[in-house]
């Protein structure tokens, strides 16, 4: 029996060591194995193998604390700044210290944009993030001017505020608290629609709204193509999205081969058709699916929080809140009283100083994004960690 229990003793003994001496230390091993011990990389945890530290990234942002994340290394390690990690797929270095952060997003030399594996894939080979920066400049001069600017918006300002005057309706009739921020994504969501393809049916606004949820996940998850994982079903919801939007530019392509479209409004998918730069080329279809996907993907929960947001800080701020509204009454009284169009204008819009002022302000508090990531082109000194090269 004695033996019995000291062979207990053992196999835990051996367990211990095997799962939190090797198993948890693998990937630092790995990564000295590979490039030497020449880089003196900042203290930190590189986690499990594969998945890293990414379960503990999770969940903190599930948790609605995703600053959670960042608190564990500078309680472990001290608030130094800068620690290693492994997320992603990838090792990786987090900056948290503003002056070292400031270097690295400023300096195009050193650093390029860093996007996850999964990021990659998902977004597609032909999206902003992806392409070479020749080619990045170029689809920003094609669309810099369809996206943005009082030519874009007046074409909007009507489809936005339709959308929005009748779901406030719909808040108001319910008898029952509404999940403000859950709502708004509906709400962001119906108006990107409306706005890139001109969609407005609830089936198929809910069948979308649908595939995009299990696409958002995908980027917050290790690349792994198995049944069941939240990689593979992003994959599987983008490769249904591809065939929608093929399909409403198999349509569209056939409205202006036809004329259809000449007799009403055109959305964004229409102006992506016709848009030439200055040798006359257009965008293939493979590369408008990508930036529609793009643009759904980065619109849709940014606008959301972004309105939760500015609704939360004028509520804590009640004179804020007072002045913008007394602005906004001000301009619909010095509507003329013939006035055949009731809704907003974009000369009204210009009027709007005061909320411009609350908007600037909201997205000077808000950080939208939790993460900006980064890849070094070249071995960097930052602090006095010595990080290598991404490729090499």
């Amino acid at each position: 029996m004695e033996h019995l229990w000291l062979w207990l003793l053992g196999a835990l003994a051996a367990s211990y060591t095997f799962v939190f001496l090797i198993l948890k230390n693998l990937n630092q091993w790995w990564f000295i194995t590979r490039h030497g011990r020449r880089y003196n990389l900042p203290p930190g945890d590189m986690g499990w193998p594969l998945i890293g530290t990414l379960l503990s990234f999770l969940q903190a942002f599930r948790s609605g604390r995703p600053d959670l994340f960042i608190h564990q290394f500078a309680y472990k390690y001290g608030k130094i700044g800068m620690y290693k990690t492994y997320l992603f797929g990838s090792p990786s270095v987090i900056v948290t210290a503003p002056e070292v952060c400031r270097h690295v997003l400023m300096n195009d030399e050193q650093f390029g944009f860093g996007y996850s594996k999964a990021t990659r894939i998902l977004t597609g080979g032909k999206a902003l993030n992806t392409v070479p920066r020749p080619e990045h400049r170029r689809l920003r001069r094609l669309i810099a001017s369809l996206i943005s600017g009082n030519e874009a918006l007046s074409l909007y300002i009507g489809h936005v505020e339709g959308i929005v005057v009748t779901c406030l309706e719909e808040w108001a009739s319910m008898k029952k608290p509404v999940e403000f921020l859950s709502e708004m994504k509906t709400v962001a969501f119906k108006v990107l629609l409306h706005i890139f393809i001109g969609a407005n049916t609830a089936a198929f606004i809910d069948r979308m709204e649908k595939l995009y949820n299990d696409f958002h996940l995908g980027f917050m998850s290790s690349p792994v193509d198995l049944p069941g994982t939240t990689f593979s079903r992003a994959l599987k919801a983008r490769n249904e999205l591809i065939k929608i939007f093929e399909n409403v530019l198999k349509e569209k392509r056939e409205n202006l081969k036809n004329k259809v479209a000449e007799n009403r409004k055109k959305d964004m998918t229409d102006l992506l058709l016709e848009v030439k730069d200055e040798d006359g080329q257009g965008l293939d279809d493979a590369c408008i699916i990508d930036l529609l996907i793009g643009f759904f993907f980065a619109g849709h929960e940014t606008s959301a929080h972004s309105i939760m947001r500015a609704i939360m800080f004028l509520s804590e701020n009640p004179e804020t809140l007072q002045k913008a509204k007394a602005e906004q009454e001000q301009i619909v009284k010095a509507r003329p009283a013939d006035a055949q169009h009731k809704g907003l204008t974009m000369k009204e819009i210009k009027q709007m100083e005061y909320l411009y002022k609350v908007i600037d302000e909201t997205l000077r508090k808000t950080s939208l994004a939790f993460t900006l990531s980064r890849e070094t082109k070249v071995d960097v000194n930052l602090n006095g960690s010595l990080i290598c090269i991404s490729n090499s």
